[in-house]
């Protein structure tokens, strides 16, 4: 039996999903068949008090890619997401290294600015890092920008 923590938690995001999927254009019966379970246990999920199995719940995420869903998780976690653009498989290696040093960077900026605001102050020190981080990041990001416009056809 799985705990109630567990199951209220599956429940909450499961009707994100599911919602999500509906704003989207997708229909109760639409999410029914790509999921494989009947439209009365879809509704279950979004009206009533049914958790979606593991693989029911899986599979509304990967058919339906919420995004909203997502970014709850990620904000409970502290962390916040963003979607990747779609490359093609040429570009893509390419890209991918920009965008990821990008990231790093900006992942940088944004602890500095983390760091030196935990105590409510931030010195003189902790604002050139700020500064330094967040430049870097800049920098990686047009690179980005740049590499993008390049390989465009």
């Amino acid at each position: 039996m799985c705990k109630q923590v567990f199951r209220d938690f599956a429940k909450e995001i499961t009707e994100d999903i599911i919602l999500e999927a509906r704003e989207k254009g997708y229909t109760i019966e639409d999410l029914a068949e790509l999921v494989g379970v009947s439209k009365h246990s879809i509704s279950h999920y979004l009206y009533d008090d049914k958790v979606p199995s593991l693989s029911a719940f899986i599979g509304l995420w990967r058919k339906t890619k919420p995004e909203k869903a997502l970014r709850k998780l990620a904000s409970w976690s502290g962390y916040a997401v963003f979607k990747l653009p779609e490359i093609d498989a040429h570009s893509f290696p390419i890209l991918s290294k920009k965008t990821a040093a990008s990231l790093q960077e900006f992942s940088e900026f944004i602890d500095s600015i983390g760091n030196a605001a935990i105590d409510s102050k931030i010195t003189k020190a902790e604002a050139e890092r700020i500064k330094k981080e967040g430049l870097e990041a800049i920098e990686k990001i047009l690179e980005t920008i740049h590499t993008a416009e390049r390989l465009a056809k």
